[in-house]
């Protein structure tokens, strides 16, 4: 069994790999929950909005988020997870559960 301390070091790890801090992680979760506008998910990963831009920013570079038009309000943007954000998201998430990625 893991300690909490490992689970941690473990997920670290995963995000070091992908070039991920704290706050993309919480973005990237979001996307790969369901697709939501910049806004939405500033709101519930308690983000400051200045902030989110910067860090979907980021994340798109890395080919792990892309950015999509609303379909019904061009005004708006909605950010998902590719494929391979939805990858790391569930080495993320396999490591905090205690299970290894390698």
């Amino acid at each position: 069994m893991k300690t909490t301390l490992q689970k941690l070091r473990d997920q670290a790890s995963v995000m070091r790999r992908h070039n991920m801090g704290i706050s993309q992680s919480l973005v990237l979760a979001k996307a790969a929950d369901k697709p939501s506008t910049m806004t939405h998910i500033s709101e519930e990963s308690n983000l400051h909005p200045v902030n989110i831009t910067g860090l979907v920013d980021n994340l798109e570079k890395e080919g792990l988020v892309v950015r999509q038009p609303d379909s019904d309000d061009r005004r708006k943007v909605i950010v998902a997870a590719t494929p391979i954000g939805r990858e790391v998201m569930n080495q993320i998430e396999k490591a905090l559960e205690g299970g290894r990625d390698e």
